[in-house]
């Protein structure tokens, strides 16, 4: 469900605590309509990352309210 005016951004974990992930599109910062698409991207890039051979874990990962 989304919510209207409301946009979704992704934050990693990093050393230095929660951040921005930078995923881009076109090179545009990512964001997203709802909470269930940005966590579907979630879910899809530790998948993508997986078959690469590299290992994310879900808890590296939320999504916030961008602001």
């Amino acid at each position: 469900m989304s919510t209207p005016n409301i946009r979704w951004k992704v934050e990693c974990l990093f050393a230095h605590g929660w951040d921005d992930a930078e995923w881009t599109v076109d090179g545009e910062p990512q964001r997203f309509t709802s909470v269930a698409e940005a966590e579907a991207e979630i879910d899809e890039h530790i998948a993508d990352a997986a078959e690469a051979g590299l290992e994310y874990s879900r808890s590296e990962y939320r999504v916030v309210v961008d602001e």
